[in-house]
């Protein structure tokens, strides 16, 4: 019995770990559903019931649900994109990689290549719904500024702060603890929260996501503290929620012209 219910405890907990890394991308991806037109809406709800899940939102963390199949290896590099601390701009993954392999190296070109795919009608339904999740998701990665990050410290994975008492990357706190500054908050909720600011949304093209991105490290890594107080994560949290409606929005225009 004791046994059965600390099985229990540890999935309920680890649940609640990879929730944290999953929130943001299903805040993005319903607010993009939820700007989105009804013609719209039911490509999308039907992409993602094909693929096993029971909402856009969800479904477009199916990205990282399959990190750990080796058969999906080939995607990991496409999650994020490094730069050099000279760099003021962006300018794609490396050629010589990407024609090497003719699949993108990083998250700038693996927009534009899994577009193509989604709309590319030679291709079976599941990689083209694939393509789509696939979408939903490096779009919301381009957003996050540790994504578009410096190559000498693994995008934030090698700086460290203190908050709330415990030793955390960069990286992992602006993937999910700046969200909600350490509270559990479902993606609904938060997604709501977010969508009720009204923030006015210059739609652009990746590179221009990719580069307000870039600046943000910049401003990010121009602060030296290692510890975050709660009102650093408060600012914080402001402008990562700004990215989370800047991108869902812009995702639903998106879709909306290649779909």
């Amino acid at each position: 019995m004791y046994r059965c219910f600390f099985i229990i405890l540890v999935f309920l907990l680890s649940a609640h770990v990879q929730a944290w890394s999953a929130l943001g991308h299903q805040v993005i991806c319903d607010i993009a559903w939820q700007q989105s037109d009804q013609e719209l809406r039911q490509k999308l709800s039907a992409s993602a019931k094909r693929m096993g899940y029971n909402t856009f939102a969800t479904a477009c963390v199916w990205a990282d649900h399959i990190r750990k199949n080796s058969d999906y290896d080939w995607l990991k590099p496409m999650h994020y994109m490094n730069v050099s601390r000279r760099d003021g701009s962006v300018s794609g993954c490396a050629k010589k990689g990407f024609f090497a392999s003719k699949t993108p190296s990083c998250v700038l070109d693996a927009v534009d290549y899994f577009t193509e795919r989604m709309k590319d009608p030679k291709l079976d339904e599941k990689t083209r719904d694939e393509a789509l999740l696939l979408v939903g998701h490096f779009i919301g990665d381009l957003h996050q500024p540790l994504h578009v990050a410096y190559a000498d410290d693994r995008g934030g994975n090698s700086s460290y702060r203190h908050f709330k008492g415990k030793k955390i990357s960069l990286h992992r706190f602006w993937d999910g603890e700046v969200l909600t500054c350490g509270q559990y908050v479902r993606w609904k909720t938060l997604s709501q929260q977010v969508l009720d600011q009204e923030i006015k949304v210059a739609v652009g093209a990746p590179k221009d996501w990719a580069d307000e991105s870039l600046l943000l490290t910049r401003d990010i890594y121009s602060t030296k503290a290692t510890l975050i107080t709660p009102k650093d994560c408060e600012r914080w949290q402001s402008l990562a929620q700004r990215r989370l409606y800047q991108a869902g929005i812009r995702l639903s225009h998106w879709l909306s012209a290649n779909l």
